[in-house]
């Protein structure tokens, strides 16, 4: 009863913050530069430089960065789905189908955002590299 429900609470406050302490310093480095290669996640330093140019490198590097993010999150549900798989003998057998089925699920998600990655980024490769008139003239000697 309540010893179940008080548990509970504590393993969701307990994930909460150790999510919270892995993507706390990936969201501060979003200034910094940390998944972009050009330095900050937002290319633009004031209202002269933003053009189509920067909106596209924006787009790549949120992409890049969401993509990091989601390997760190798989990252942690591995392993929580591997604490699930080592401690199924204790618990007697009831989580093993569990931790296989997340064990899948994880696998599945990794392979569906790489390949959303790979789309997304031969699209934006692609709106570069296209003659679009003036509206991204000169991003193809700026970015690559």
């Amino acid at each position: 009863g309540c010893y179940n429900a008080a548990m509970l609470i504590y393993k969701r406050l307990f994930l909460s913050l150790l999510v919270f302490l892995i993507t706390a310093p990936v969201m501060a480095a979003a200034q910094e530069g940390l998944p972009s290669p050009g330095g900050a996640l937002v290319p633009c330093t004031g209202a002269g430089d933003c053009n189509f140019c920067a909106l596209m490198q924006l787009g790549q590097n949120l992409l890049n960065f969401a993509v990091y993010f989601a390997m760190i999150a798989s990252a942690v549900a591995f392993c929580y789905a591997g604490y699930l798989y080592m401690s199924d003998g204790v618990l007697g057998g009831k989580n093993i189908w569990k931790s296989k089925e997340m064990f899948k699920n994880i696998v599945i998600g990794i392979i569906i955002v790489l390949g959303a990655w790979i789309a997304v980024s031969v699209v934006l490769e692609g709106m570069l590299r296209v003659d679009l008139g003036t509206l991204n003239r000169g991003c193809r000697n700026e970015t690559n």
